[in-house]
């Protein structure tokens, strides 16, 4: 499985900013306001991101990864991986859907007491979105499977089917 490339990041972004920008424009008058609470599930998994990375690494680095019970799994590693791929995606798309929202915001902070309420909020969920998302890339780098205990590699010696 490859990394996430820099380029579906920057893609995935942009897309959410526009998405972010039409909501703010067209639907702000019928959102419910943000609250701080949107942040604890994007925090719970960055946390589970950051541990199941770091126990991936120390694995790979004390050479603990097989098919023993006392080693790691490669096909653990590669779940873990999966859910990197898929929190540097969500990153992303919450950094530019907030990032987003929050340009209608500011243009209406000044008039609108319940645009001037969200503003701080929506800021801090795109950064929480950008460092979630830059938690995934750092945990996809901490996910290397060692030669040859690849699960995704064809077994040696096996014909294709």
């Amino acid at each position: 499985m490859d990394r996430t490339s820099w380029l579906t990041v920057v893609l995935v972004a942009t897309c959410s900013v526009a998405a972010g920008i039409g909501a703010g424009v067209r639907l702000f008058s019928s959102m419910p306001p943000l609250t701080y609470v949107t942040l604890v599930p994007l925090s719970v998994v960055m946390g589970v991101d950051l541990f199941l990375g770091w126990r991936v690494r120390s694995a790979v680095e004390s050479e603990r990864v097989g098919l023993d019970r006392s080693q790691l799994s490669p096909h653990t590693i590669v779940v873990v991986l999966a859910l990197a791929k898929a929190s540097t995606v969500l990153g992303a798309v919450v950094a530019g859907l907030a990032a987003g929202y929050a340009i209608p915001l500011a243009r209406r902070a000044g008039e609108v007491t319940a645009a001037a309420s969200d503003l701080p909020v929506a800021i801090v969920l795109a950064v929480l979105g950008a460092v979630l998302c830059g938690v995934g890339l750092l945990v996809e780098t901490w996910c290397k499977v060692p030669p040859g205990d690849d699960p995704a590699e064809p077994m040696r010696g096996a014909s294709p089917a």
